[in-house]
């Protein structure tokens, strides 16, 4: 165990603080140094996600007033990195952290960021503003959290653009290298020129959100962040109906809104009309490992378009929201802090579900609203308790349905049926006294005219020699269709109207009829010869009998039957 380590700056990383602690001992090397620190040899201290911290904890002792969890909340970027991805990942890549023996990949390729397509700062980052801070007032300077950041490019307590440093952030060679110290003579070189002044002030917008990532852990999970998602993309105008996202305008208006320069410096472009860009897969994802800048970027957009909504008075505002009901004290007072959206066909549009404490329930579109922000109520889904027992209370002191009904603002109808309490209420399941009694009425009108039938055995020979006698004249019916027609089973069944004929000869209780129905059936070709017959006998005179026309007009497709056809025609012609 060591004897020295120096105490934590605000906003310090813990490299940072190691680096100091090479300085202020005047270490040999760095390979000494984190000898002394970890008690064994590690190569490199993370900026992002410094890992062995447990075995660093042991080592320092009470030189570090924090614990482990501390130390990886308040010394790292862990904070930022993992805000979005779930409180079970977060414990998982705590614990990789701590442990004494290397995990199996980086944290770093573990979160998934390797594959978003965002590089890691190449130098270490500071500000000139905060070098000159604690040149005045600690006669040192420190890597700060903030500074090192992916998308952060502002210092947030000064407002001023961050420099690079000569410093790298992580070394390139596979040997021990010193991870330099912050110096106050460090040279430095700004990175970023020529912005315009909407583009610096998005780019502080965005270092703010970002920074206040490291201040607090967070409370939501996956599933309550993308409700969330949900609800800002509803108040904003980007939902076609309750579940749809107007995928196109979102994507345009986001483009719109930081424009391509911008997107290119946070290495975060999107191509318009693309259905895999990273804004898409944000918005509608629920799982999955999205990098907090694209989810600041989303979420700063959002925030800044329902604003722009809530001043044109396009979408509904912010609650609390009015209570409508006319039969409650609180009747048009803010006493109603959520809605939830409706997912249902009918409603082409945005519409939302308001419920209050005192159990009025209405729905409303939230693209259709007030002056003041305030949705206008569509439709009554739930009356609650309160409007009942004003209606009886009402009723009570002698007014009439149709006043009481006024003075509510309802259909004397509703006031009617609350009177008349849970049994009186229409049911599509026949529960109320109305729909039985007309029940009964009806099963006793269908019961007087129903007459029993005294049916005997059925004498099958005698219907077997009826059935034969109809499907021969039915039969010879259809054979003397003019133009011809096709003598099949399906015709014959429908002419006699026996439709379980098949059946009945399925189950040979017809044999006779079983017997005759195939050998009346026609074929194909014996009523393409009849056809050629008919339509050679009907020929007009004034058109010129062709073998070609006589086989188009007679639909003729067999060969046997286009040969009959060109006999027949070469006969008539000699």
């Amino acid at each position: 165990m060591i004897g020295y380590f120096p105490s934590f700056h605000e906003d310090e990383l813990l490299c940072s603080a190691i680096g100091r602690y090479h300085r202020h001992t005047m270490s040999r090397s760095w390979a000494e140094t984190l000898r002394e620190v970890y008690g064994e040899n590690v190569r490199h201290v993370a900026v992002e996600f410094p890992v062995y911290l447990t075995r660093l904890k042991q080592h320092v002792g009470g030189l570090i007033s924090e614990t482990v969890d501390e130390l990886i909340w308040n010394r790292t970027l862990f904070p930022y990195y993992t805000a979005f991805i779930g409180s079970e990942r977060q414990r998982a890549l705590s614990v990789a952290m701590r442990a004494e023996a290397p995990s199996r990949g980086s944290v770093f390729g573990r979160l998934g960021l390797a594959f978003t397509g965002i590089p890691m700062p190449k130098y270490m980052r500071t500000c000139p503003a905060c070098l000159d801070e604690d040149a005045t007032v600690r006669g040192e300077t420190y890597w700060r959290r903030s500074h090192q950041l992916q998308g952060v490019h502002f210092c947030v307590r000064h407002a001023v653009g961050l420099v690079e440093t000569e410093i790298e952030t992580r070394p390139v060679d596979g040997y021990p290298s010193a991870q330099h110290a912050a110096n106050l003579r460090m040279a430095t070189r700004p990175y970023l020129i020529g912005l315009t002044s909407r583009e610096q002030a998005l780019l502080l917008n965005i270092s703010e959100l970002g920074v206040a990532l490291l201040q607090r852990r967070p409370s939501r999970s996956q599933d309550e962040q993308q409700v969330l998602f949900l609800d800002k993309l509803h108040r904003a105008g980007f939902m076609k109906n309750s579940y749809m996202i107007d995928c196109l305008k979102l994507d345009r208006e986001f483009k719109d809104f930081y424009g391509d320069n911008l997107l290119r410096i946070l290495h975060s472009e999107i191509e318009e009309g693309c259905v895999h860009n990273w804004l898409r897969k944000i918005v509608k994802a629920r799982k999955g490992s999205p990098h907090p800048l694209r989810r600041l970027l989303a979420m700063h957009f959002l925030d800044e378009s329902v604003n722009s909504a809530c001043d044109r008075g396009t979408t509904i505002c912010r609650g609390p929201w009015l209570c409508k009901n006319p039969a409650s004290d609180h009747f048009g007072t803010p006493t109603i802090t959520s809605y939830t959206i409706l997912r249902h066909h009918k409603f082409g549009n945005r519409a939302g579900r308001f419920l209050c404490g005192c159990g009025y329930e209405f729905t409303a579109r939230l693209d259709d609203v007030d002056a003041a922000g305030q949705p206008v109520k569509m439709r009554v889904t739930k009356y609650g308790d309160v409007f009942v027992k004003k209606v009886h209370e009402l009723v009570g002191k002698g007014y009439r349905h149709t006043t009481v009904a006024k003075m509510l603002g309802v259909d004397f109808k509703i006031v009617r049926r609350m009177l008349s309490g849970p049994g009186g209420r229409r049911s599509h399941n026949g529960t109320s006294q109305l729909a039985q009694k007309m029940r009964s009425k009806f099963v006793a009108r269908i019961s007087r005219g129903r007459t029993r039938s005294e049916k005997g055995r059925v004498d099958w020979a005698a219907r077997d020699e009826r059935l034969s006698e109809q499907v021969r004249q039915a039969a010879a019916k259809i054979a003397a269709y003019e133009p011809p027609q096709r003598v099949t089973r399906a015709a014959i069944k429908h002419l006699i109207g026996a439709r379980s004929l098949s059946i009945r000869l399925a189950k040979e209780k017809l044999p006779k009829t079983a017997v005759l129905l195939p050998e009346l059936v026609e074929t194909v070709e014996a009523i393409q010869f009849r056809r050629v017959k008919w339509v050679h006998a009907n020929w007009p005179a004034a058109i010129p009998l062709t073998a070609w026309r006589l086989r188009h007009t007679a639909r003729v497709s067999l060969p046997e039957v286009i040969e009959f056809v060109d006999t027949l025609v070469n006969e008539g012609r000699r």
